[in-house]
Order: C-alpha cells, then structure tokens, then sequence
C-alpha cells in the first residue's frame, strides 16, 4: 500500500491506496461446482471480491460446509495470505461472480 498525498487537517486520517494488479481474474462460479486457480509465482496477497457467500481453500479441495458454516476453509474473506500456495480451490452455494487480485 501507497500513502495518498492529500491536503487534510491534523486531526483527520490518511488515506492509503493499493495499486491496480496486473494479475487478476474474473469468472462465473457455478453453483456447487468447484473451480481452482492457479496463485501466480511470488504471490502473497490474493484480494477476493464475489457477489455471493463463497469458500476457499489453499491447495485443497473445496466443499460447502454441511451444518454449521464454521469449518473448512475461508468463507467469503475479502484478503487472504497466499504465500507459498500453489492453487485456491472456490465453491460457491449459487452461481456468482468472483474476481481475485494477486500482489507480492
């Protein structure tokens, strides 16, 4: 992340921007249908945005949780940690579109 220069009074926060991603994907999930993607080389930040409740997990088979939604992997989390991990397997439990955004 980047520090906006920006005019602003003592009191006031700063503002911080990350750059555009040239790695970046964009796909339909169809519902309960698992799509992996690879992380690229040097990859340690993914930022995940869906319209829908997904799940992630990290060079494993992803399945929808039965029950309870507290286990298994990430469950719609917007930033992840991808360091030293090769693919994210998605589900989702309707169709929806993801986007995913990788950043060393």
């Amino acid at each position: 992340m980047e520090q906006l220069a920006s005019a602003r009074d003592k009191t006031s926060v700063p503002l911080y921007v990350i750059k555009p991603s040239d790695a970046k994907q964009q796909r339909r999930l169809a519902a309960s249908v698992e799509e992996i993607l690879t992380v690229p080389t040097g990859a340690t930040r993914a930022l995940i945005s869906g319209d829908d409740y997904w799940v992630v997990n990290y060079d494993a088979t992803a399945t929808l949780p039965t029950g309870s939604w507290t286990d298994g992997g990430d469950v719609g989390f917007d930033a992840i940690d991808v360091t030293d991990v090769t693919t994210l397997h998605f589900i989702a439990r309707n169709d929806m579109d993801i986007s995913v955004a990788f950043y060393r």
